[in-house]
């Protein structure tokens, strides 16, 4: 299993688990309401080349039942989408069946291979196996604003490796709108801000970890209590054995960049 669900997503979830546990268990309507939605499935596909081989999804996100008095169908219609890497699927469990289906899709022709049910930790022990997982944890909540992790991992069989990747839903309780670079970000942001990502990145990394020639975007951003995180994926400005770059900025650096929204949002 990739280890960035051993080691960095236990940490998460102690953290947010406890900032829930403080949200939920208060009664008055402006509280914030989440509920753990998990579940796994496995099938065998017997003699698939030669040996048996296995394909495994998984789920486990924390999903926000109620936020104050908030209509907030468009936030979860998005976080629908970006949780299971869907189009246009507006229900959970809409998203939970294609994205359950979709590593058996990969690793055959559904309609002419028969599958066999199987036991998921079992397949997890296996040498062959294509899996889909996702987990998705609250890395920031307060009264104005909540952001949840989202990090995805595929592996197909016989490849040389699995890919990892880490999105975010920020969501401004104060404003009552989902963030994104084109309401939190000025239009001139993008063009001022990659040569300082890059600036930062290069102090942070070594040489070797990142591409020469670079193009730093703000599209994939997590927002914390004193720093906005610009998060890349394998490849998008590194080798795969760089793994997700991480860069910082602070509110205070990105103050001329930020819109209304934004500053109200963060209280600056």
């Amino acid at each position: 299993m990739n280890t960035f669900f051993k080691t960095f997503f236990p940490i998460l979830t102690t953290c947010a688990l406890a900032i829930i546990a403080e949200s939920c268990g208060r009664s008055e309507p402006d509280t914030i309401d989440f509920a753990t939605r998990a579940d796994s499935t496995a099938v065998l596909l017997p003699d698939y080349l030669g040996d048996s081989a296995y394909v495994a999804s998984r789920y486990s996100v924390v999903w926000p039942e109620k936020i104050k008095s908030q209509d907030f169908d468009a936030f979860k219609d998005s976080l629908v989408n970006i949780t299971f890497g869907t189009t246009g699927i507006n229900t959970f469990d809409q998203g939970v069946a294609e994205f359950m289906k979709q590593p058996l899709l990969t690793a055959m022709d559904a309609d002419t291979m028969t599958t066999l049910p199987a036991d998921y930790t079992t397949a997890m022990e296996s040498r062959y196996i294509t899996v889909n997982d996702v987990e998705s944890n609250v890395s920031l909540l307060s009264p104005d604003l909540l952001v949840i992790d989202i990090a995805h991992y595929s592996y197909m069989a016989h490849a040389a490796h699995g890919m990892s990747t880490l999105r975010f839903m920020n969501y401004s309780i104060k404003e009552h709108t989902l963030l994104t670079p084109g309401n939190f970000f000025t239009a001139d942001a993008a063009k001022a801000l990659g040569p300082m990502i890059k600036e930062a990145a290069q102090k942070k990394y070594s040489e070797n970890a990142l591409f020469s020639d670079a193009v730093y975007s703000i599209d994939n951003f997590r927002i914390t209590d004193e720093n906005v995180e610009f998060v890349y994926q394998p490849y998008d400005v590194g080798p795969y054995s760089s793994g997700i770059i991480t860069v910082a900025l602070s509110h205070y650096d990105l103050r001329p960049y930020l819109t209304p929204v934004a500053l109200s949002t963060l209280g600056i």
